[in-house]
């Protein structure tokens, strides 16, 4: 009984390995990604009117939370031009970090400004709470944040934003 276990054990792993061998011989620049898994592309989208139904792409991109919920290591999102309006803090927690050798990135293509006036002015209210590692904000003005436009607390970010306009 137990040969039989670990030979249908066997047939399974090579079975699989087969698999994944087929599946990994796209050529060396391919990327294999689950179908519908924007998390698994390089770039992802997010706009003024992007919604956390979108997909992620230029044409039906995601709303800004959606779009970092969505980041993985190396991940760029591209940030359409406007004012995006919130009514919370926009946070990138520690288990959305990315490695030193793929950085995430929050950039703004255009002017992009964060606008916080829908948030309590309180002394706790940030505009973005970066406590991930390994991020770059670049191009982003945000206004009307309670306390600061962007409180980082985590290491090896950088960026290039103007905050509390």
């Amino acid at each position: 009984m137990k040969n039989r276990n670990r030979w249908k054990n066997l047939a399974f792993v090579l079975a699989l390995l087969l698999i994944l061998e087929g599946a990994l011989v796209l050529g060396e620049s391919s990327t294999v990604k689950a179908a519908g898994d924007a998390s698994s592309a390089a770039v992802l989208y997010a706009a003024p009117d992007g919604t956390a139904d979108g997909n992620g792409s230029e044409e039906n991109p995601y709303d800004v939370q959606t779009a970092i919920n969505q980041s993985s290591p190396g991940v760029e999102i591209h940030l359409a031009e406007g004012v995006y309006y919130f009514n919370r803090t926009i946070t990138i927690k520690p288990h959305l970090s990315g490695k030193s050798d793929a950085k995430c990135a929050l950039i703004a293509d255009g002017e992009v400004i964060f606008d916080f006036s829908g948030h309590d002015e309180d002394t706790h209210n940030y505009g973005v709470r970066l406590s991930a590692w390994n991020w770059v904000i670049d191009g982003i003005h945000v206004r009307m944040a309670g306390s600061s436009g962007i409180n980082v607390s985590g290491s090896y970010n950088s960026g290039d934003c103007s905050q509390n306009l």
